[in-house]
């Protein structure tokens, strides 16, 4: 019986586990009441000469460029937008996202081809973002840029004068 009483009152380890997985205040009901609004792909293809260059420490080994001219925010709350990663020879991979704030998860729309057309993926998936070596790139623009402090995208300009104005912060 006391066993009973005690297994009643402890915190579930499934539960606790789902908590850390998904956060403090995570509230399962609001996913299943939001709805993804349609998305579109950028009509220009991103242009050397008008991307913003995202800062980055200096141990990262990879530039990150974003399209202002992608940037959007619609009535779901997704921040959408074109990144550039170029690598230190100039190998360049072009992805068009989206991000979640309110359960940090990100989703890839197209893939950019070298001819300037995109690759739309079928039935893209949200995936989490978590901070692995080649998710990097997105961790750090959800974390610094795109999220702010209340889980909320931010809107596409005040997004673009943080890439232009970055706060000092450390990692």
């Amino acid at each position: 019986m006391l066993f009973a009483l005690v297994a009643v009152f402890l915190p579930s380890p499934v539960l606790a586990a789902r908590n850390d997985v998904e956060g403090p205040g995570f509230d399962p009901s609001l996913v299943e009441q939001w709805k993804e609004s349609p998305t579109s792909l950028p009509a220009p293809p991103p242009a050397s000469e008008r991307l913003l260059r995202v800062p980055l420490g200096p141990a990262d080994t990879l530039n990150v460029y974003v399209d202002p001219a992608s940037l959007s925010r619609l009535k779901d709350g997704v921040a959408r937008l074109t990144i550039v990663v170029e690598s230190s020879s100039g190998v360049r991979n072009i992805f068009h996202d989206g991000f979640r704030c309110e359960t940090r998860e990100y989703k890839t729309y197209a893939i950019g081809r070298s001819d300037g057309t995109w690759l739309s993926l079928k039935n893209p998936e949200w995936q989490k973002v978590e901070f692995f070596p080649t998710n990097a790139f997105r961790h750090h623009l959800q974390r610094h840029l795109i999220c702010d402090g209340n889980s909320t995208a931010r809107k596409p300009a005040d997004l673009i004068r943080l890439i232009k104005y970055p706060p000092l912060y450390n990692e």
